[in-house]
Formats: C-alpha cells, structure tokens, sequence
C-alpha cells in the first residue's frame, strides 16, 4: 500500500512540476515551432489580408509595421485621392540612392458606420529588389530570382488574397493584391 501511495505522490509531484514551466519557456517553444513551420508558410505577426472585410486601416498598418522593422523602410507620405490611397515608404538609411515602394490601395467606401475604407486592390510598384524582396519575405514564397521571367506572372494565395509578382523585365517588377 505504502508503495502504490509513493508512486502516486511521484507521479502528481512530476505533473505539478512538469505544468509550472513559465509563459516564456511556452512563449519560447511557440516561436520554435512557427518558425519550423515558417519554411512552408509564412508567419510573422505583420502578416495580414488586404482584400475583403479587413479596413484599410488595419491592413495598411501591419504592412507597414513588417517595412519597418524586417526592410528598414518608413512611410514617407500618404495621400488620398478620389478613391485611391496612396502611400510611399523609403529606405530609413541607405548608401546612395535609398530603395522605395509605392503602395496604390485602390479603396471603396465603408459599408457599415466604421468610416474605414474597404480595400478592393493593392499594386505595388518601386525599387525592383525591394518589390522582389518584399514578395518572398512577406508572404513567405520560395522563388528563385533566376526562375523570373520578363512578362511572367508568379502568384501566391492567401485567402482571400491573390498576390501577383509582374516581372516587366530584368530591372522593373510590381505587386498586385486582388480578391481571390
């Protein structure tokens, strides 16, 4: 009886020992397996969808958040015209001529009483490699640059998004983000 009274304390003391690891360890273990399973997918906590119900707000805000902090840019400037936003982020510190982007949110206005704008497309046009190094590293592609051709498309889905890379040729690309 004493034994079988051992045993089960051992067996409690070794669950109640084994469930207190701290958040971080948790955290730690997490953040393992994402970026194991970020070789097929991407992950990171910018990531997000453009076309649909998200508001530009809170599209526009991750994508520039990712600029940020994993490319080095910044917003510059954004304007709204008609029914398009546009927005240009730059490299934060370059040598010589910095890299940049323009991002054209072509929007409509809200359906319900948010007063966000609705994203119907996004293109992407700029610095050939920051528009080719955004593609790979945001939605997480595994393309070879020496896999691009002039007048290709290269498509990549994240519902509801269809992300488009447009090779124009050797030296000019863009991105188009429509609804699959």
């Amino acid at each position: 009886m004493k034994k079988n009274l051992i045993f089960i304390f051992l067996i409690l003391l070794s669950i109640t020992v084994f469930s207190q690891e701290n958040d971080s360890d948790i955290r730690d273990y997490r953040r393992s397996q994402m970026k194991m399973m970020s070789k097929d997918i991407a992950y990171h906590e910018y990531l997000t969808i453009f076309c649909g119900d998200l508001g530009f707000n809170a599209s526009h805000q991750s994508l520039i958040g990712y600029l940020d902090e994993y490319m080095g840019m910044t917003e510059k400037t954004q304007d709204y015209d008609n029914d398009h936003i546009i927005s240009i982020v730059s490299e934060k510190v370059s040598k010589g001529k910095p890299l940049q982007l323009k991002l054209d949110y072509s929007v409509s206005d809200p359906a319900d009483d948010s007063g966000e704008f609705i994203i119907n497309k996004v293109k992407i046009t700029g610095s050939f490699d920051a528009v080719l190094k955004l593609f790979i590293s945001y939605w997480g592609t595994r393309l070879q640059t020496k896999d691009l051709k002039p007048n290709e498309w290269v498509y990549n889905y994240q519902a509801p998004d269809r992300i488009g890379l447009f090779i124009v040729s050797k030296n000019n690309a863009y991105i188009e983000i429509t609804h699959m």
